[in-house]
Parts: C-alpha cells; sequence; structure tokens
C-alpha cells in the first residue's frame, strides 16, 4: 500500500510540471512599467515644425526624419483644415509640405496634420500628429526692386532703394526699374512722377507696371517715382529717387526698325530733340538669333548705314558702343 502511495503521488507531480512552466511564460510577458510605458510613447513622438504664424510660402518638416528609419517617406500623408484656409504646393506625401495662405483678407487658426505609421516599441501604430498655425492672407505688401542702366557700358544690376532714399547714378541714360513684391497676388498699379526735371518716365509694354524705364538727361538733378502695389486687401506705396552728377555722353539709335534693306546709325542723348550724325568714335555689331555676329562696322564719326539687304528675316540685336556708352537694342528685318 505504502508503495502504491509513492506511485501515485510522483506521477501526479510529473503530470503538473507542463502547467507550471507554462504559468512561469505568462509571468514574463506581463504589462511594463508606467516608466515603460512612457519611454515607448516618447519613441513614437513626431514633430512638425515651421513657422507658427503663415503669411508667406513656407516649408513643413518632421523631426524625427523619415529617412532615419523611424517610418518611410512613402507613408506618410499630410493634410490642412480648414481647407479654404491654405494653398497647398506639391505633393501632400513625404517628408515636407509646401504651404502659403490662400488668396483673400484676414486671419484664420488653421491646423496642419500629418498621418504616419510609427514605432512604439517595437509596435506600429498609424498616427497623427498636428500643429496649430495662424493663417494670415492679404497683409500689406512688402516691394522690393532693382535697376541698371540700359544705355551705359556699365550695365551691372544694382538694388533699389525705396522707402524715400536716393540711387545715386553717375551716367546719364535710360535706366530701367523693376520691382516684385511679397506676394504673386499683389497687382501693381500706375506709378506717379515728380520732381523731374530733365528726366521722363514710360512703363515696360507687357510686365504689368512691374518694370518701367527713366530717362535721365545731363542737367536731371533729381529724379523721383513712386510705385504703388495692391493684393486687393491693403495698398502700400513706395517712392524711389535718382541723383547724382550725371556725366555727358551719347548713344547710338538705329532707323528705322523694322527695316528691309539697311539700318542709319545717329547719336541720340536725352537733350536732343532728333538724332544726328555721330561726332566720336563708335562701333556697330549686329548679331542672329543664335548670337553670332552678321554684321559690324566703325566709324571715326558721322552718320553710318548698315546694310542687311543679304540677311534673312528674323530679329536680330544689334549692340553699339561709344566713349560713354553701350547699348542693345533688338532688329528686326522684314521681307
Amino acid at each position: 500500500m505504502q508503495h502504491s502511495y509513492s506511485a501515485w503521488l510522483g506521477a501526479s507531480l510529473f503530470a503538473c510540471l507542463p502547467l507550471l512552466g507554462a504559468a512561469q511564460t505568462v509571468e514574463k510577458a506581463t504589462a511594463p512599467t508606467t516608466t515603460d510605458a512612457v519611454a515607448c510613447a516618447l519613441i513614437g513622438q513626431v514633430a512638425i515644425n515651421g513657422p507658427d504664424v503663415l503669411s508667406g510660402t513656407n516649408m513643413y518638416y518632421l523631426t524625427p526624419s523619415p529617412g532615419q528609419g523611424t517610418f518611410q517617406d512613402g507613408n506618410v500623408s499630410w493634410s490642412v483644415s480648414p481647407a479654404s484656409a491654405f494653398a497647398v504646393y506639391g505633393s501632400t506625401t513625404g517628408n515636407t509640405l509646401l504651404l502659403g495662405p490662400a488668396a483673400g483678407c484676414g486671419s484664420v487658426t488653421g491646423t496642419i496634420l500629418v498621418t504616419l505609421p510609427v514605432s512604439y516599441c517595437g509596435d506600429i501604430r498609424m498616427t497623427t500628429f498636428q500643429k496649430t498655425v495662424t493663417v494670415t492672407s492679404g497683409g500689406t505688401p512688402v516691394v522690393r526692386g532693382t535697376y541698371y542702366c540700359t544705355t551705359c557700358a556699365d550695365q551691372s544690376v544694382k538694388t533699389l532703394l525705396l522707402d524715400g532714399n536716393t540711387n545715386n547714378v553717375t551716367r546719364y541714360g535710360t535706366y530701367r526699374i523693376d520691382l516684385t513684391s511679397s506676394a504673386a497676388q499683389d497687382t501693381f498699379l500706375a506709378w506717379d512722377k515728380f520732381e523731374t526735371a530733365g528726366a521722363t518716365l514710360r512703363m515696360v509694354p507687357g510686365t504689368n507696371n512691374h518694370s518701367g524705364l527713366i530717362d535721365l538727361s545731363p542737367n536731371a538733378s533729381l529724379a523721383a517715382l513712386a510705385g504703388n502695389v495692391t493684393n486687393g486687401c491693403n495698398a502700400t506705396r513706395q517712392t524711389f529717387r535718382f541723383s547724382g552728377q550725371l556725366a555727358t555722353g551719347y548713344y547710338l539709335v538705329a532707323s528705322p526698325n523694322p527695316t528691309t534693306d539697311e539700318l542709319t546709325l545717329e547719336e541720340q542723348t536725352a537733350l536732343s530733340t532728333s538724332p544726328k550724325a555721330a561726332t566720336a568714335p563708335y562701333s556697330a555689331v549686329l548679331y542672329n538669333s543664335q548670337g553670332l555676329p552678321v554684321r559690324s562696322i566703325s566709324a571715326g564719326h558721322g552718320k553710318v548705314k548698315m546694310d542687311v539687304r543679304a540677311l534673312p528675316a528674323g530679329i536680330y540685336t544689334l549692340r553699339t558702343t561709344t566713349p560713354t556708352a553701350t547699348k542693345r537694342e533688338q532688329i528686326v528685318i522684314a521681307r
């Protein structure tokens, strides 16, 4: 009897061993502590970086970078709310999103959202992160500009000083002024001219009043212009002045233009009432549309004619050089 009880007890304990092992496995898979859970949440955080106030075109991007293995670019999806407040440029997938304010006037609070798969301690979850921004459209336009002398040997482009400042120039002739503004929807209105003794103003066709030409004569002591621009909500007015001791000189004009057989080259200054024969040495080169010289001429003085009868019809560039000025202009040869 004693032997039978011992055998039964041993068999019972042997049968329970798998159950004890299973219980140990479950115990190892218990949930992480509170500290571990916080660490997992931090691993899964993704920040949207970019300005808090959206008043122009700006790029928003993610941190950490998708390229570091936290997630893949192709699984990133951007959206904005309300959609009517934003102008979205380009793709809404990938590391970055290019945004601007929608056309209109005023300010609104908007939200930028990005959804992507993020690793939480090895568990991949689709997660949405967001950034709240203030979207401002229709602010006061910011005007900038450049200028250069189209009839001078030095045709380097310079920054246009605005806000009533004076741009000092040293040669008389024709100066081109190009204005730009802070937003694509801004519209340039007509320019004004004042204090323009010895200067004239004309707009460049086809530029929507973004560009103008001012002709400065040798006796011009001050030329002042004002450019006006509006974005439909607000308007701004910028004043720019030209002044300086203007060196005398002259440049050449070609006529007629268009022409069929020949060009006549004559002296022209801002003080001249009409072209006249050149009084100093000069040269002229005519280039075709490929930039190759096809005619050239030089003279010590006097009126000169350039024969173009053998040239095919088209648009050419004439470069004339005098001791005080270099000028480029388009010449049309018609047939």
